[in-house]
């Protein structure tokens, strides 16, 4: 005897996967200000460093002996300044009671403005001569992990070059290579599936940036994500994007109206 079983439609949502890698949000290279030889360094790749760890050391016997000279002259100028300032007073005092001609008053007072001015030059130069020693001293600019080293001791450094690389692993994005006419249905903020399958992590992340690639001619885009970090992340991990498609309209029925015939699947 035959049985009746209900056949019905429904409609089930369909995903593409996009597949892409972590990279840092917040990524720094530090170079240094200096031409000068290293003297000491203090990281590895892969290591993390805290906030103002110092990295790197360079040479800077040149410019401590630079800065006590600053200090020498700032102490001569002081003095002609102390001897400036009672030649003026006294000459003041003098003018007053007309013991000596109004032309040595000018002098005494062009004399104390001269060493003024020789005072302040000499300041200026021990503030920059602190502010260039302490460019001998590189320091981490934030807590992260370095991600390469470019120096070794001995080596000189000049001004501009790139001596660490360092990120921050609390801060990171996951970003995919994603089709033209998929990426035209996505918007930032709005939440996709994102998958990283070496730590078996899936988490809800939040769309940050949709944007053309580079690459000439790719109709791609490059779809950026964040959401909350696993313990374990690294930069460069192998993620993936699940992402939304259109729902597909599906006729089903139950698996017991469904037989097998040799190698042919029937239903009555």
């Amino acid at each position: 005897g035959a049985v009746e079983v209900e056949v019905r439609r429904i409609e089930r949502p369909r995903f593409e996967t996009a597949v892409g890698s972590v990279q840092p949000i917040r990524e720094t290279s530090v170079a240094s200000k200096l031409l000068a030889r290293v003297l000491e360094v203090n990281l590895t790749a892969g290591q993390r460093v805290k906030e103002n760890d110092i990295l790197v050391r360079l040479d800077d016997s040149d410019l401590i002996a630079r800065l006590r000279q600053a200090e020498s002259s700032r102490d001569a100028a002081q003095a002609r300044l102390d001897r400036a300032s009672a030649d003026l007073q006294r000459a003041q005092s003098l003018r007053s009671n007309g013991s000596i001609p109004q032309a040595d008053l000018d002098a005494a007072q062009a004399e104390f403005g001269s060493a003024q001015a020789d005072l302040a030059r000499n300041l200026q130069a021990i503030e920059e001569g602190k502010i260039i020693l302490d460019y001998a001293t590189i320091r981490a600019p934030f807590d992260g992990i370095v991600v390469d080293k470019r120096v070794d001791v001995g080596d000189t450094v000049t001004p501009g070059q790139v001596i660490v690389s360092i990120y921050d692993p609390t801060r990171m994005q996951l970003v995919a290579s994603v089709r033209e006419s998929l990426a035209s249905r996505l918007a930032v903020g709005q939440q996709v599936t994102a998958r990283l399958d070496s730590l078996d992590h899936e988490c809800d992340a939040t769309i940050s940036e949709v944007v053309p690639e580079a690459a000439t001619g790719s109709r791609s885009f490059s779809v950026k994500v964040v959401g909350p970090c696993p313990p374990g992340i690294y930069s460069g991990i192998f993620g993936r994007l699940i992402l939304p498609l259109d729902s597909e309209q599906l006729t089903v029925i139950p698996q017991a109206a469904v037989r097998r015939v040799g190698q042919l699947t029937m239903v009555d």
